[in-house]
């Protein structure tokens, strides 16, 4: 049914061009056969029913085929006979701070206690630096190990040679073309690496120097290897992956399905205190039966992240470690509260950096805005948001220390960072990947950045449609989008970057009425009844006066539906949730 993908145009809405991804799916068979095929595609495997933790985790790709990896082992299980002191230098978003919590805790089951750095953003900026690395030499300091970092820090692993430091790096981000000389690189994006998934996150890349660590423990007849559960540790991979927007697909894929069911685990459990406290306080509750992706997305990540956006990320691992259940509701309550404080700043920011694009004329593709009174910790957010909402690839800078600090995000089938590494001779700093960039420059340079990004986003857009495309999965009548699909459907899970949940266009329905929910009093959610007496009501998130419309005007309309298991109160019902909708064609 995939073996020739369709791309039929099916209409479009004030928001989405319709695209037709696969064949019209019309009976239970073939939904049966297009999970089953999506489950192929998704994991590189066949999709021989369903699968036992142990049977994915079987499937992964082999730890051996990573570049410098004995390299690497030799000198940590070196460090640990000699007793010297190790650091793990890690990010401060969470697929940093996973990352520190992640090696901390397998080092100390295996007796190995080790310690974590984490660069303050604001002072000292993104990844490995000079003056981190001369505190860490200060205390005594001989192996330093990156995570989700170091891949650009060239003259950072140079001072670490001067101060007797070596450096083994473990990053995920595109190499540059002068890398850096570290002891050792682990990056399954460098030159000559074989490890044949490439888009692990940082925190994936990490999960596997534990599992070749203990692979040689084991080699070495270690009593130690037993000691290392790596299942365990797998909530903290899917978290650190699923927050950082990492493709769901391949490796990922496996690491985060069973990560998401370690989690749900160990709160059932009572394990991973700081974790349970911080869903409670974003209104998730046990008896939802689950953990899924959109928690970690909305739920964890955002808090966790805030620690670091705003001040140390340190509290942020430190809840991931804590085993102190004071300590663990303290720690929860602070990242909370922090929180809420970005989403302030991140609102203001946003709706000052609507006004301003709004400024410039219709015809530019890219947008470039600066204001001081941003903070450093939210541009990235902004960026997104930006990207999103008007569809262009965005840069969005702020002023710290007399330099212009900035985050870029791009739209699909746009590579920012190939576009701006033409540009990179001008920039102080600049890392990232195709989706996401950071960088820095001249206050004086602005203008050219401006100039230059539009020049060259409109060369490599060329002629393309910028307007958002919305693709479908098939065309399917109402009644088919019952609990049995929907119950199939999760074994997708999760859904998110690359593994999108699947979408349905529903042909030529009428919407019979429809009633707004939610407790703001300007609520634009909606539940909604077609007027054919035999279907469930529909939800509808954010379109309640594009729905309310065409119920007054009785037309005929096409709906863009996912279908999912909602949880509420312990029980499990198929849920409808229309994504967009736009009058039926007169055709």
């Amino acid at each position: 049914m995939h073996s020739q993908v369709i791309t039929e145009e099916l209409g479009c809405s004030d928001r989405f061009r319709w695209r037709l991804r696969a064949a019209a799916l019309n009976d239970a068979v073939l939904y049966e056969r297009f999970i089953e095929e999506k489950l192929s595609e998704l994991r590189g495997i066949p999709a021989n029913g369903i699968l036992s933790d142990k049977e994915l985790l079987s499937h992964l790709s082999p730890w051996q085929s990573f570049k410098d990896i004995k390299k690497a082992l030799g000198r940590i299980l070196g460090a640990f006979e000699s007793g010297e002191r190790i650091t793990i230098f890690g990010d401060y978003d969470v697929d940093g701070t996973t990352s520190c919590a992640l090696l901390k805790l397998a080092f100390s089951e295996l007796g190995k206690d080790v310690d974590i750095y984490i660069p303050d953003r604001l002072t000292e900026g993104y990844g490995l630096n000079p003056v981190g690395l001369e505190k860490i030499a200060a205390l005594g300091g001989g192996l330093v190990i990156t995570v989700d970092n170091g891949i650009s820090a060239v003259s950072a692993c140079e001072r670490a040679r001067e101060l007797g430091l070596d450096v083994i790096i473990t990053d995920h981000h595109e190499p540059p073309e002068l890398l850096p000389n570290a002891f050792a690189i682990l990056n399954p994006k460098q030159p000559g690496c074989d490890f044949p998934f490439k888009m692990l996150a940082g925190v994936g890349v990490a999960f596997y120097l534990l599992i070749a660590l203990r692979a040689e423990l084991r080699r070495k007849n270690d009593p130690r290897a037993d000691r290392l559960n790596l299942r365990k540790f797998l909530d903290l991979v899917a978290i650190g992956t699923i927050a950082d927007v990492a493709p769901l697909n391949g490796v990922n894929h496996i690491l985060c399905r069973v990560g998401l069911s370690v989690m749900y685990e160990h709160l059932l459990n009572g394990q991973r205190i700081g974790i349970s406290a911080l869903l409670r306080l974003a209104g998730w509750k046990m008896d939802n039966g689950v953990v899924d992706a959109t928690d970690v997305g909305f739920k964890i990540g955002p808090r966790l992240n805030a620690a670091g956006r705003l001040g140390s990320a340190m509290a942020a691992a430190e809840l991931m470690m804590t085993t102190d259940h004071p300590r663990a509701i303290e720690l929860a309550e602070f990242l909370h509260g922090e929180n809420s404080a970005r989403q302030e700043l991140e609102k203001k920011a946003v709706e000052q950096a609507l006004k301003m694009s709004s400024a410039s004329t219709q015809d530019i593709c890219s947008v470039v805005l600066c204001d001081d009174g941003w903070h450093a910790g939210v541009v990235g957010l902004v960026a997104s948001r930006i990207a999103e909402k008007l569809h262009k690839p965005t840069l969005i800078l702020t002023r710290v220390d007399e330099k212009l600090k900035g985050s870029g995000r791009s739209i699909p089938g746009f590579d920012l960072y190939a576009t701006l590494c033409s540009m990179k001779e001008k920039f102080l700093s600049f890392g990232g990947h195709a989706y996401a960039v950071g960088m820095s420059l001249k206050p004086e340079d602005l203008p050219w950045l401006r100039e230059t990004f539009e020049r060259q986003v409109r060369l490599a857009l060329g002629n393309k449609q910028l307007a958002p495309t919305l693709e479908i999965d098939g065309v399917v009548p109402v009644e088919l989008l019952q609990e049995s699909l929907c119950a199939m459907l999760d074994s997708l899970e999760p859904f998110g970057a690359e593994n999108p949940r699947p979408k349905w266009l529903i042909r030529r329905v009428r919407l019979g009425h429809s009633k707004r929910i939610g407790q703001a009093p300007d609520s634009k959610h909606a539940r909604v009844w077609l007027s054919s007496q035999e279907a469930a009501p529909l939800t509808a998130f954010g379109l309640a006066p594009e729905v309310e419309r065409f119920v007054a005007a009785r037309v005929p309309v096409d709906l863009v539906v996912e279908g999912r298991l909602s949880r509420w109160g312990g029980r499990l019902k198929s849920e409808l949730r229309i994504v967009d909708l736009a009058p039926t064609p007169q055709a």
